[in-house]
C-alpha cells in the first residue's frame, strides 16, 4: 500500500507540472497576440528613428596632416602681430604660429571653399532612399557655387528653389523673403550680393540651402580648432 500512494502521488506531479509548462506557453502567446499592433510599431519606428538621426547628426572628424615649413632668404616678416624673420621663424620653434597665421589659413579657406556651404534639404523620400542605399551625411554642392559674395544681412543664408531645370527663385532664410530669380550659369545679383551656380545633380523642386561667411571668420575658427605640434627640424 505504501509504495502504490507513492507511485500515484509522482504521476500527478508529473501531470500538473506539464499541465503548468503548456500555460505558460499559452499566457505568452496570448500576450504577444493582444499587443502584437504595440510591438510591430515599435520594430517599425525605432529603427527609423534611428536611422534618421544617424543622417541628420553632423559627423567628427579628425585629420592629421605633416607640414614642411622651409624658408629660402631671410626676409622678415609679420606673424601674430610682431615683426620676425624666416631664421627666427624655425629657430624659436614658431611653426604653429606661422600655419596658424592668417595668411596661411586664409589661403586655405579660399583654396577649399570652407566658408561656402550648399546643402540639399531632405525630404522623406530621400531619407527613406538614403537609408535604403546605405548613405548617411549630406552633400554639399560648394563646388558648383562660383563668384558668391553675400552681405551681413544674408548671414543666415539664402533658400535655392528649383522651378524648372534651370531656373531658380531665391528667398532670404532669416525672413523668408523672396528677392529674385536667377538661372544656372548666370550671375546672380540683388542687394543681398552675387552668387553664379553652375549645373550640378538636381531636379525640379529640389529647395537648397546656401551659406556665405567671411573668409577671416572661418579661417579664426579653422585656427581655434587647430592642434599644431613640432616634430624636428631638417636642413633640407
Amino acid at each position: 500500500m505504501p509504495e502504490a500512494t507513492t507511485t500515484t502521488t509522482t504521476l500527478a506531479a508529473g501531470g500538473q507540472g506539464a499541465s503548468l509548462t503548456e500555460l505558460r506557453f499559452e499566457d505568452m502567446v496570448s500576450i504577444i497576440l493582444k499587443w502584437k499592433w504595440v510591438i510591430l510599431f515599435f520594430a517599425i519606428t525605432i529603427p527609423i528613428i534611428a536611422s534618421l538621426i544617424m543622417l541628420t547628426v553632423k559627423p567628427l572628424y579628425t585629420a592629421t596632416a605633416i607640414v614642411t615649413v622651409k624658408t629660402s632668404t631671410p626676409e622678415s616678416q609679420t606673424l601674430g602681430g610682431r615683426l620676425v624673420s624666416n631664421r627666427e621663424v624655425l629657430t624659436e620653434l614658431n611653426e604653429s604660429l606661422f600655419i596658424k597665421s592668417r595668411m596661411v589659413l586664409n589661403d586655405v579657406v579660399r583654396e577649399l571653399k570652407l566658408n561656402v556651404n550648399m546643402t540639399k534639404e531632405k525630404k522623406l523620400a530621400d531619407f527613406l532612399l538614403s537609408i535604403i542605399k546605405g548613405q548617411s551625411g549630406e552633400n554639399n554642392f560648394r563646388d558648383s557655387v562660383k563668384r558668391i559674395n553675400l552681405s551681413e544681412e544674408a548671414s543666415a543664408g539664402v533658400y535655392i528653389d528649383f522651378i524648372s531645370p534651370d531656373q531658380f527663385t531665391v528667398t532670404t532664410v532669416k525672413e523668408n523673403k523672396y528677392i529674385g530669380k536667377g538661372r544656372l550659369d548666370e550671375l546672380f545679383q540683388c542687394k543681398y550680393g552675387s552668387f553664379l551656380l553652375e549645373d550640378f545633380p538636381h531636379k525640379i523642386q529640389d529647395k537648397f540651402l546656401l551659406k556665405y561667411q567671411d573668409v577671416d571668420q572661418v579661417a579664426r575658427q579653422l585656427a581655434s580648432r587647430m592642434n599644431v605640434k613640432t616634430l624636428g627640424h631638417s636642413k633640407a
